[in-house]
């Protein structure tokens, strides 16, 4: 059981228990002292900054950022629910799309032992796979971020904005830049702002972080999405769930998507920013609807194309780990997302 707090409701998770993290940390195969399974995982304050930024690559390199419960599912319906959550990313070896993988990981990093906060995000059309506007426009609160505090510092942390995402915790400093994957030019790239958005009030002093990235350094910076810094709680993300898993405006529920960031030894030591010396991220492996694109030291190719249901189930396997049963697998027959 994990633990829970007096003020919060029945059921309620602040955090996943120490035997829950190590299969969890098993998972992603990030090492522990198995030698010493009593010993306490939380994490020192010294080492905090740099155990959060290895685990976030195990994460983001283990755990797929996936929507396929929207589409390998009978009842097509996502649960935000801790012990679910941990059924599907842990025991299934499954992903999740943002309010179910920042969910998961909040409660990881509150069990190591964590000051983190989660807030509501909105989405840049800019940014999303099928938007055709040129105007830049925010949506609603369709997304989540996880701020965490390390040392007086704040850093928000996104494991599941998928290939556009942040791979390392993002310091809350207004014009803090660096590389999102490898080294040198060709590679994606943020930007963090603390600005007023488009759309939003005129008053000079409603400011939010906005998230820009860009995929080589001669092109224009992309907003992605802003955040504030005002707590959302869980029945917020509740809400937020079910129009992101109904709406037929939510492209979740049109294009099936899964994806996952790749990562390689480092052999360079010129760096921007600090990253994990040992390895770095060079790029992702994304497949949607009938397609796989690779996306590796800033250059794309497509490496799998399907014509029928039996070659993406079994894309799924081979490019994510992620086996759907026979039920899984015949309930997407029929729907607008089948490929026939």
């Amino acid at each position: 059981m994990a633990s829970e707090t007096a003020s919060q409701p029945s059921g309620y998770y602040t955090s996943y228990t120490e035997d829950q993290i190590r299969q969890y940390l098993d998972r992603v195969e990030f090492p522990v002292d198995h030698d010493h399974p009593g010993a306490s995982l939380l994490v020192p304050q010294k080492q905090q900054y740099d155990f959060l930024v290895k685990l976030i690559r195990r994460q983001i390199c283990s755990v797929p950022f996936e929507n396929l419960g929207l589409h390998y599912s009978y009842r097509r319906e996502i649960s935000l629910d801790p012990s679910q959550l941990f059924h599907k990313i842990v025991v299934q070896r499954r992903g999740g799309y943002c309010l179910e993988v920042n969910t998961f990981f909040a409660l990881v990093l509150r069990g190591l032992g964590y000051e983190v906060i989660s807030v509501g995000g909105r989405v840049s059309n800019q940014i999303k796979p099928d938007n055709k506007d040129t105007h830049v426009e925010y949506g609603g609160w369709t997304h989540m971020v996880n701020i965490v505090t390390v040392e007086g510092q704040r850093y928000a942390v996104d494991c599941a904005f998928g290939n556009n995402g942040p791979t390392r915790p993002v310091p809350l400093r207004d014009g803090f830049t660096c590389r999102n994957t490898g080294h040198g030019d060709g590679n994606s790239e943020m930007l963090l702002r603390h600005e007023s958005i488009l759309g939003g009030s005129s008053t000079s002093g409603q400011l939010l972080w906005v998230y820009y990235v860009r995929f080589r350094s001669s092109m224009q910076w992309i907003p992605a999405y802003c955040f504030g810094e005002v707590e959302f709680l869980p029945n917020d993300f509740s809400v937020m769930n079910y129009y992101i898993s109904k709406s037929p405006e939510s492209w979740f529920t049109r294009i099936l998507v899964c994806m996952r960031f790749l990562e390689e030894p480092n052999t360079t030591t010129a760096t921007t920013g600090p990253v994990d010396t040992d390895r770095v991220i060079v790029g992702d492996v994304t497949l949607r609807d009938d397609t796989v694109k690779e996306r590796k030291h800033g250059r794309s190719r497509i490496i799998a194309r399907f014509y029928g249901e039996a070659d993406r189930i079994a894309a799924l396997q081979r490019y994510f780990g992620i086996e759907l049963d026979a039920a899984e697998s015949e309930s997407i027959t029929g729907t607008l997302s089948q490929l026939r």
